[in-house]
């Protein structure tokens, strides 16, 4: 992890790695529910990495709701609608139900939604 996560700085500063926010994903709320002290302070050093943020508009809002209306929870179809909107390339997450819904609906994504551990491993390697 700690390899993992030099890497993740290193490839922040040369510009190759870029992080999108929204206001509703509520970014430290979900670091200060983390109980593992480790994880909690290597999470917030990603989370302090250049972010971008998308304005939630109308748009976004059609997108979220034609993804709740396709199984996935509010918040995750928000926060899906929000990484296609800006452009985002892939959305990284450790819930396991997210990845297992945007597996079966990966032809409806505009963004790869991957698991953060599993996808540092292929791009570092």
């Amino acid at each position: 992890i700690n390899e993992i996560l030099v890497n993740l700085c290193s490839m922040e500063t040369s510009g190759w790695l870029q992080k999108l926010d929204t206001p509703a994903g509520k970014l430290g709320e979900e670091i200060f529910k983390i109980s593992d002290s480790e994880k909690k302070l290597k999470v917030g050093i990603l989370a302090s990495m250049h972010q971008s943020y998308v304005a939630v508009d109308r748009g976004i809002e059609v997108r979220a709701k034609n993804l709740e209306e396709s199984g996935f929870k509010s918040f995750d179809a928000l926060h899906i609608a929000c990484a296609e909107k800006g452009g985002a390339d892939i959305l990284l997450t450790t819930d396991d139900g997210l990845l297992s819904k945007s597996a079966r609906f990966k032809s409806n994504l505009k963004v790869e939604i991957r698991n953060p551990l599993e996808w540092v491993t292929e791009v570092i390697r």
